[in-house]
């Protein structure tokens, strides 16, 4: 066991005091026109280009009907942003003044005053700089007259991005090997720090988008600056007492004596006399406690518990510095090692290996800015109402911001982190370097957090090289194979391990592995080493039965897809394109694959012909569900050879078929009801294979010793043929509680004509878990019209509890209640066994509850 303190938060206590660092928001006021023409518009930011183009009419809405075709012009056009920032005289006393953009989308010019303050190449960096200094800054190659500082009254800021399409040609050309691009008919998305998925992917249109998309701010201040902070993870013991070592460095305009503070969750644990002088550090060994100290643990093994840590900085009693931030000792840490079998991938809290139970996440909207806080911060909210342990941050998308991670800290949600790299990158010098301030830069403020359980360099580009044939499909041979494969290797096993492990990160040990995943799926020494994506469902064309064969060490991809319902299809669609067979709705669908696999699966799966959209939708929905399910299951009795299953994808984009189990309104789709089910820890499996029914139990719960197994047999009009009840011993994991053969189930009556329910039971009665099947595939039964009645027995202000019943068996209970959440849906139902089902209503109120079943009769 080993215990790792990281810091994971900070925030600045601004005073008005002009010692103190002050953020003056830049975020209101500007303006934005296409470069060449005269016409000036409001924009938006943090935004993007395409958003003020719909925002002032000038474009149709991208996300409506094919409208993400008829944009693709904004791509290859220059853009520029400016506005006025006026410098008072409150504004000019602070000894250095700095201009500071948290993110630029991509290559951009930045201008105060007609004169260039420098260039931006990477959407996933900060850039600064100084417009009024205290010292001249290191590496300034402006002559000393001639720097471009703020001057009293109004100054022009200026922002011209250039189109990401015409750059990246130009760097392609510059390096003059084309290097993969899979979902990219441009070519040039490798040689850019850009989102991959906004050129295009198989869940998402192609929309390249440029502006500013984070926030800007004047940081101001005069005496001193706080410039880093360093905690040693090491706790040393000395007669019984818990020294932290903790350092900070600050710079300063000239030398100054000072006194520092140090609290501790707000008591005074260090008093010192210092000074302030640029580049100047303070640290030392502090006594923080006495005893054990708490830690942070994942959600299901213990508290989240976070310390603070506090440092004032005085000079002549004025207040220079002040600065807290949040400690947490971690419980838990990546654990791969050598077996018998292969190689692990595993996750350990306080010494003992868990089982990951999660999904992966991709960026909540096609649009980089949109809603950033609110939009990522949901998405934790559907983790933890699924019972997840773990996210993985797709390498395709954008880096989350800050309130992601201290959502996912206070939750208990462990975040596998990739580095934004799912493309080959080039191999050069300069972008080698602007790689190196990037990772450096998220892995300085991403080590704050206690949820980061594992960094990974990229996404699927090392088994891709071996695997995809991109050679031969890229033309890539020879010296160009080499040239490439070097850069695969170098790039990610030291380049990129070096500049990460350069930050605050390598406290917490660095990046974890180089690539995702590490073994390729369909091959065989694949499902004994390392993590594994398995798509031989979808893309492999394998029926949901294969996942039970292709279980890896530890499977971080797979999936299936569905499309979302009708409801949400019209936020995007016109009502005349909501038809079976609708070309513009075929043009929603992103996978080379098309609709096909989700045909076939229906088909499969529940022998039913969907006759109407609605009924595609639902059916394409149980379809996911139930490759979830079997996946889920197959992953968790897998244990201990796999030891984690994340499932792609949890949200969405847009409106349109995905792999996504929740939509892009926040809807749950079938598969995350089935999800739920499915990451509890009491499981129940229904099994019909050869004439044969088996129930069988997987069980994670430490208390729970004996249960009662109630197996029912009931006729289509409702009739019970039979009900036993047994009891049962149960052990920890999986215990088979019923085997029976079906003919002795159905006592001589029609298969098609009678379910089969499985309940396991707590002794007061609780249902742990059930399950309900039909004798034969859904589409092959002699369902009757059954009356399904919804009664509310308990209401609250935000609450709702209803009753659910039948009088005969129903295979599909779908219930809908837009912007609330439902404890259960998607779910067959049969007499005698009602439903209780929660309704937690949004801020808005109370939602209708509106029944659906399937079939309709």
């Amino acid at each position: 066991m080993r215990c790792w303190l990281s810091v994971v938060g900070c925030s600045l206590f601004v005073s008005l005091v002009s010692a103190q660092e002050v953020n003056i928001s830049l975020n209101e006021g500007w303006s934005f026109r296409q470069v060449g023409t005269e016409q000036w518009y409001p924009a938006q930011v943090p935004g993007v280009v395409q958003q003020d183009l719909l925002r002032n009419g000038l474009i149709p809405d991208p996300m409506h009907n094919a409208n993400a075709d008829s944009v693709q012009w904004v791509e290859l056009k220059d853009w520029e942003y400016r506005r006025t920032l006026v410098a008072d005289e409150a504004m000019l006393k602070h000894g250095h003044l700095d201009l500071v953009f948290k993110g630029l989308d991509t290559f951009a010019e930045v201008y105060l005053n007609d004169s260039l303050l420098g260039r931006a190449d990477n959407m996933f960096r900060s850039w600064e700089w100084p417009v009024k200094a205290m010292v001249k800054p290191r590496g300034w190659d402006w002559p000393e007259t001639e720097r471009p500082f703020l001057k009293p009254g109004a100054n022009e800021l200026k922002v011209i991005f250039r189109s990401p399409i015409v750059e990246g040609a130009k760097l392609r050309e510059a390096y003059g090997l084309q290097l993969p691009h899979d979902s990219d008919p441009s070519g040039v998305s490798p040689y850019i720090r850009k989102a991959a998925y906004q050129f295009g992917w198989d869940f998402a249109p192609r929309l390249v988008t440029c502006g500013i998309w984070q926030e800007v701010e004047l940081r101001g201040g005069s005496i001193a600056r706080l410039v880093d902070v360093q905690v040693d993870p090491t706790l040393n013991y000395q007669k019984r007492k818990r020294w932290l070592g903790f350092r900070a460095t600050w710079e300063g305009d000239s030398e100054h004596k000072a006194k520092a503070r140090v609290y501790w969750n707000d008591s005074l644990v260090g008093n010192y006399r210092t000074r302030v002088i640029n580049d100047y550090y303070f640290g030392g060994p502090i006594k923080i406690m006495d005893g054990w100290p708490e830690k942070w643990w994942p959600v299901g093994t213990g508290h989240q518990r976070v310390h603070r840590l506090r440092l004032e900085v005085r000079v002549d009693g004025v207040v220079v510095i002040d600065h807290e931030e949040k400690v947490a000792f971690e419980s838990t840490y990546f654990y791969p090692a050598k077996d018998p079998e292969g190689s692990s991938f595993e996750f350990c809290a306080g010494g003992h290996m868990f089982f990951v139970k999660g999904c992966n996440l991709v960026p909540p909207a096609l649009y980089p800015a949109s809603n950033v806080d609110s939009a990522w911060v949901a998405q934790v909210r559907h983790l933890q109402r699924a019972g997840m342990n773990m996210v993985r941050v797709w390498a395709g998308g954008v880096y989350p911001p800050k309130s992601f991670y201290d959502a996912c800290d206070t939750a208990g949600i462990l975040i596998w982190q990739d580095l934004m790299f799912a493309n080959i990158p080039p191999f050069n010098g300069a972008f080698l370097a602007n790689v190196h301030k990037e990772v450096t830069e998220q892995g300085n403020w991403q080590s704050e957090h206690p949820c980061i359980a594992l960094w990974c360099g990229n996404n699927e580009l090392s088994v891709a090289w071996k695997n995809w044939g991109w050679q031969e499909r890229y033309g890539l041979h020879a010296d160009d194979s080499i040239r490439v494969d070097s850069s695969v290797n170098y790039f990610f096993n030291d380049h990129v391990q070096h500049a990460f492990n350069y930050s605050k990160a390598a406290l917490r040990g660095g990046l974890g592995i180089s690539s995702s995943p590490l073994s390729n799926w369909g091959n065989a020494e694949g499902l004994k080493n390392g993590d594994l994506h398995y798509w031989g469902v979808w893309h492999g064309d394998s029926a949901f039965s294969s996942f039970k064969n292709n279980v890896g060490r530890f499977v971080s991809e797979y999936g299936f897809q569905s499309y979302p319902d009708s409801a949400t299809l019209a936020t995007q669609l016109d009502p005349e394109h909501l038809y079976l067979g609708s070309p513009m709705l075929a043009k929603r669908q992103k996978s080379y694959k098309t609709d096909k696999p989700i045909w076939t699966a229906i088909d499969r799966e529940f022998a039913v012909k969907p006759r109407y959209l609605g009924e595609f939708i639902l059916f394409s929905q149980l379809a996911q569900a139930e490759a979830y399910r079997q996946a889920i299951w197959a992953h968790v009795t897998g244990q201990p050879h796999c030891m984690g299953t994340l499932f792609w994808q949890l949200n969405d984009v847009w409106a349109g078929p995905s792999w996504s189990t929740v939509d892009h309104t926040g809807t749950w789709k079938a598969a995350m009801y089935e999800v739920a089910r499915s990451y509890k820890p009491v499981v129940l499996d229904l099994e019909m294979a050869n004439g044969h029914v088996t129930a069988t139990l997987w069980n994670e719960r430490t208390d729970l010793k004996a249960a009662k197994v109630v197996t029912q047999v009931i006729r289509t009009d409702g009739q019970l043929i039979s009900s036993d009840t047994v009891a049962v011993t149960l052990a920890m994991g999986k215990t088979e509680v019923l085997s029976a053969g079906q003919e002795a189930l159905l006592k001589g009556g029609g298969a098609d004509r009678h379910v089969v329910r499985v309940a396991v039971l707590e002794d007061r009665g609780e249902v742990l878990a059930e399950r309900i099947l039909p004798f034969k595939r859904m589409g092959e039964m002699a369902w009757e019209k059954a009356e399904v009645r919804v009664e509310r027995v308990e209401v609250s202000e935000r609450l709702a509890t209803y009753r659910v019943s039948t009088d005969k068996p129903v295979p599909v209970v779908r219930l809908e209640a837009r912007g609330s959440e439902l404890s259960e849906n998607y779910f067959p139902l049969v007499p005698g066994a009602d439903r209780l089902v929660t309704v937690a209503c949004g801020v808005g109120g109370r939602s209708k509850l509106v029944l659906s079943v399937w079939p309709r009769l």
